[in-house]
């Protein structure tokens, strides 16, 4: 999403669309309200693995305990490894975390490269198998979808998402469609496996796999003519200095040649797909999501985030007030600790300082200096001045402590 539209979204009227079937009250989506997780192990699917065996598919499906809403978003993970690691226990944290804020989460297998059978794969390989990633997170999405009623899921409302190679596969599953242009190489890769819909389960097929939203960590696409106009928004947090999945236009681990994360959202915003890119100067593959220099910015995909998939999830809307953009400002430092400057024409007559739920925080003004108590959060937060002629600009200010 334009930073303009989530600051629109924040700072207008908002109308949200409430009742019991959904359980949008404010709180659900955005925080933790349930302290107890149910986990339901399932076969979603059977397709044959890289070395011929015939495989069952399975989720462990994560849902809140003590939830009497009878129609829940559902939010469907993969995990990463490059294709040739990981298994789905290791987003249990993930899981746990989602399902306490009133989602239904499908934390899923799907194939991977046999790497101590068959080597390392080449570029061919790793499509090939790319591709039955895709095949099995879209049974994963129509399974899920068919047992919608058992499980009190929305099936209008299920997410994808996943980390890394996860990633990767979580946004080919939600972008590329039969109108996309296909090399012949992708399609022969897409044919020889049951086509774009896969073959990992054929009895879930009266079930669409598409999605209402993306969550990449660290992912990429292979092709940006893949993005169109109308399809899902995305939420993406990535490392500028990624060396794995490269954060602009790259080689992912040397062999094949993606679209990260950096590329990604620009081209989303020419489709006007709503996007929100949480980057993360100079971070690496793994050490955003771990180590505690970069929880600013975790603590930022958190907040923004929830706040975007809730908007989707409760139908909330913009109201048709304006406001007006005076000549463009400069707000510094970021990361800021107690107060930022704001340096443009003239100063501001009036500002207020919100979080990402809306909610103002207070602050104090004194001239171009804009200064807050200590104890604030860090996240990041919607700077909105007033000037002459009741003219208004928005900004965003990341908080570090």
């Amino acid at each position: 999403m334009k930073c303009i539209s989530v600051i629109l979204f924040i700072l207008s009227s908002l109308t949200l669309a409430t009742g019991q079937s959904n359980g949008c009250d404010g709180n659900r989506y955005l925080n933790a309200v349930f302290n107890e997780v149910k986990i339901t192990k399932l076969a979603y699917g059977r397709n044959v693995s890289l070395i011929g065996d015939t495989v069952d598919l399975f989720m462990d499906l994560y849902e809140p305990v003590g939830d009497a809403v009878q129609a829940r978003a559902a939010l469907v993970l993969a995990f990463g490894g490059a294709f040739i690691s990981g298994d789905r226990f290791q987003l249990a944290e993930l899981g746990n975390y989602f399902a306490k804020h009133g989602y239904v989460v499908a934390c899923i297998d799907y194939r991977i490269w046999p790497v101590f059978v068959k080597g390392f794969p080449d570029s061919l390989g790793v499509l090939d198998v790319a591709v039955k990633a895709m095949g099995d997170m879209k049974a994963s999405i129509r399974y899920l979808k068919s047992i919608a009623s058992n499980y009190r899921i929305d099936s209008n409302l299920v997410f994808v998402g996943g980390v890394s190679a996860g990633a990767i596969t979580a946004i080919q599953t939600a972008y590329l469609d039969e109108n996309d242009p296909q090399p012949n190489f992708i399609k022969n890769a897409i044919n020889q496996n049951g086509g774009l819909q896969g073959n990992s389960n054929n009895s879930t097929l009266k079930h669409s796999s598409k999605v209402r939203g993306v969550l990449n960590l660290s992912g990429a696409i292979l092709s940006l003519d893949w993005l169109d106009a109308g399809e899902p928004p995305m939420v993406s947090m990535h490392g500028t200095a990624d060396n794995v999945v490269i954060f602009g236009e790259g080689k992912a681990a040397g062999i094949l040649t993606l679209q990260g994360s950096g590329v990604i959202h620009p081209a989303l915003k020419t489709k006007r797909i709503k996007e929100l890119l949480i980057a993360v100067p100079g971070g690496n593959h793994t050490d955003i999501y771990i180590e505690a220099r970069y929880q600013v910015y975790v603590d930022s995909l958190r907040v923004a985030g929830k706040k975007m998939f809730t908007d989707i999830i409760c139908q909330q809307t913009v109201s048709s007030r304006t406001l007006p953009v005076v000549e463009k400002i400069k707000v510094y430092p970021s990361p800021a600790i107690d107060y930022v400057l704001i340096e443009g024409a003239t100063a501001p007559l009036s500002v207020s300082l919100r979080d990402m739920t809306g909610r103002k925080v207070p602050s104090q003004q004194n001239g171009n200096r804009i200064e807050w108590k200590y104890g604030i959060a860090s996240g990041i937060y919607v700077l909105e001045a007033l000037f002459s002629n009741n003219k208004r600009t928005i900004s965003k200010v990341v908080i570090s402590r």
